[in-house]
């Protein structure tokens, strides 16, 4: 028989960039930075799909303004192809939608595990997987941010918010550190950059403190009206107003991914994202 992850090594001709979208807390605009980040991606030539992963409230689709036939879902139940469930988007970013009450991928059977192995192998000529996590430490969030190469946590300068974000990052630190994601600090809805930077700087040092974890600073969106007007309107704000401050700093962000150069490595791309869903586990038994 022939080794499962040999077969994927060969299939897999590029490397896919994997990002996760995260929050300790709710109602930080994780989302919200997370579509508009995909859509400045994919403004840069990037081919971009993103993967609604908040299984408690999957609802990208809403700031898409589309309406998906079809879920993830439907490819682990082996109803539909991977390129079945895909969703084009005005924006240049296709979507995969999702549904409320999935199971895990560490509750999947083998079956189910092939299936959405099969379904993410078609994702291998893609640039850019962008994966909207929910918020919390639940485990199907765990599971989605180990998968993922690079974790931004979305905090904004409420107190519960950066609590909860610091539980996240020493959640993630309790796993073995060959499968922890490079993690960045996003700090979102504060009233200027430098305050942005203080608050960064302390979950950071907190982190190296206690945790023993290196934490990097990816950037501060400023409060910004216009982000809730884009919302209201239904129409992206870095679409509908591409000049303000917030526009700007997910602009930066998505020119500065596209600019760097990405060192590729054997854990890398789609295939690492299987590894990282599937043999966790198998990691953290080892310790």
């Amino acid at each position: 028989m022939v080794d499962q992850a040999e077969s994927l090594r060969r299939l897999l001709s590029r490397q896919t960039r994997i990002l996760a979208v995260a929050s300790g807390k709710g109602g930080v605009g994780k989302t919200s930075i997370a579509v508009n980040l995909a859509i400045q991606l994919a403004s840069e030539g990037n081919s971009v799909i993103m993967l609604d992963a908040d299984l408690g409230m999957a609802n990208i689709e809403i700031m898409f303004g589309v309406r998906p036939k079809h879920a993830l879902s439907e490819v682990i139940s082996g109803a539909m192809q991977m390129s079945e469930v895909l969703t084009p988007t005005p924006y240049g970013v296709q979507i995969i939608a999702g549904v409320s009450g999935m199971a895990s991928a560490a509750d999947m059977g083998q079956p189910q595990r092939l299936r959405l192995i099969e379904g993410f192998k078609r994702l291998a000529s893609v640039d850019y997987l962008i994966i909207d996590t929910g918020a919390g430490i639940s485990r199907n969030v765990i599971d989605f941010v180990l998968a993922a190469e690079d974790v931004y946590v979305v905090v904004t300068p409420e107190p519960t918010s950066v609590q909860d974000a610091y539980g996240l990052i020493k959640v993630l630190s309790g796993h073995p550190r060959s499968i922890i994601p490079e993690i960045h600090i996003l700090v979102n809805r504060i009233s200027s950059a430098s305050l942005g930077e203080t608050l960064a700087a302390k979950l950071q040092q907190a982190a190296r403190q206690f945790l023993s974890l290196h934490v990097t600073y990816a950037g501060t969106i400023v409060e910004d009206d216009h982000v809730k007007k884009g919302i209201l309107e239904r129409i992206p704000f870095s679409v509908r107003y591409p000049h303000c401050d917030a526009s700007l700093e997910i602009r930066h962000m998505a020119h500065e991914l596209t600019s760097e150069m990405v060192i590729s490595s054997g854990g890398s791309g789609i295939q690492g994202m299987i590894g990282r869903l599937f043999r966790k586990k198998e990691a953290v038994s080892r310790g």
